[in-house]
């Protein structure tokens, strides 16, 4: 299981609105500057005061909106989303001499009329200064929850969610970010890759010489499943070669288990009216043995807050360290099996090897349990 204090960087921190000057951000500058946009080269330093306000403060788009006078996300005229630092997916990378590159990451869900997954590079100097840098889309796509590894004066970019249509590429996508001149440069790469992968854990091997990467998502590309695949695999990218080479092949099996509406599993107590039911969901009918909850949460040092000083509270950052699969978790035979609810869809993973025979009462207990409880047929799909 990836380890959650890997890569685990905090952003720079959080200025209080009221207490930073936005005497130069005019109405001109706001109606310049208040829309995401790409770069025209690579790199392109895109540095205004709207942004850099932003960059600051980190509020939302919506409060953006109301403190600066966007236009209104539902007007006829469908401006579109606006620029925000608020973001989720944001790699942190600090170099030796202090300062931050945050690169990229997405502001809200796509249910948002502000939604957006940005390819920017944002870089605060040990001063407070900034530079903020956009590429072209062919240059470097919208990116998020990705990993970035310094590499002497290189950050390798690995991974992307990225918007539905980039899902249909089938490698791993990997950028290299050259922090001298902030040029941006993908990397083809060789070899079996993880596949379209997100929310994993990057490290720099002892040498010098690879990248790991363990844990995260992968996006399927051919299935009607849309979810996604958890990786339980090691990889390794060769930095000289830029080949990929798989480390380990865990036998996990992994099934789907869906039904046609919007019932979310963890509501069942609240809906339905058999708890002895509930109680047994994930007690199948095979000898076994529960598995306690032992997820480690990071506990941060709590510092001094100045409620007169100009910052906010302070904050986790929104990079990721890597998917840590969670569920309720029981032991077949020293074979571990998870359950894992996914709003309509709730996931069975078998992280070994077990008889088939053990694998398909599993299966079929959960299975006849769920239609007994939600009155309605459920599918059973082997990812």
């Amino acid at each position: 299981m990836p380890n959650p204090a890997h890569n685990r960087t905090r952003r720079p921190k959080r200025y209080h609105p009221d207490r930073l000057d936005s005497s130069a951000i005019t109405p001109e500058m706001v109606h310049e500057w208040w829309a995401p946009r790409f770069g025209d080269a690579n790199p392109q330093r895109m540095n205004n005061p709207l942004w850099e306000w932003l960059v600051r403060t980190r509020i939302d788009a919506h409060k953006a909106r109301g403190r600066f006078g966007y236009p209104r996300p539902f007007d006829a005229s469908r401006p579109g989303p606006a620029w925000c630092f608020e973001r989720m997916g944001q790699s942190v990378t600090r170099l030796p001499d202090g300062r931050a590159v945050m690169i990229a990451g997405e502001h809200e869900d796509s249910y948002d009329p502000d939604f957006q997954i940005y390819n920017d590079v944002t870089v605060q100097h040990p001063d407070g200064t900034l530079d903020i840098y956009g590429y072209p889309g062919d240059v470097f796509p919208p990116t998020d929850f990705h990993t970035a590894t310094l590499v002497d004066r290189r950050i390798i970019i690995i991974g992307n969610l990225g918007y539905k249509p980039s899902h249909e590429e089938q490698a791993t996508q990997v950028f290299e970010l050259d922090t001298v001149t902030w040029a941006m440069r993908r990397i083809v790469t060789a070899g079996p890759t993880p596949g379209w992968l997100h929310k994993h854990v990057a490290e720099l091997s002892g040498d010098g010489k690879s990248i790991v990467i363990s844990g995260g998502l992968v996006k399927p590309v051919s299935e009607k499943y849309e979810g996604c695949h958890e990786n339980p695999d090691q990889w390794a990218l060769d930095l000289t070669t830029w080949e990929w080479q798989r480390l380990t092949q865990k036998p996990w099996e992994n099934y789907a288990l869906s039904v046609d509406s919007l019932t979310r599993l963890p509501l069942l107590q609240g809906l339905l009216p058999d708890p002895e039911v509930i109680r047994g969901l994930y007690h199948p009918p095979v000898p076994h043995e529960e598995i306690p909850d032992t997820q480690e949460y990071l506990e941060e040092a709590e510092e001094p807050f100045d409620k007169d000083g100009p910052f906010t509270w302070d904050e986790d950052d929104y990079s990721q360290w890597g998917e840590d699969f969670r569920g309720t978790r029981i032991s077949v035979q020293g074979v571990v099996v998870r359950y894992k609810e996914e709003g309509s869809r709730l996931l069975v993973v078998v992280e070994g090897a077990l008889p088939p025979e053990t694998v398909s009462v599993i299966v079929s207990d959960i299975t006849a349990k769920l239609e007994s409880l939600l009155q309605r047929p459920v599918q059973v799909q082997r990812l």
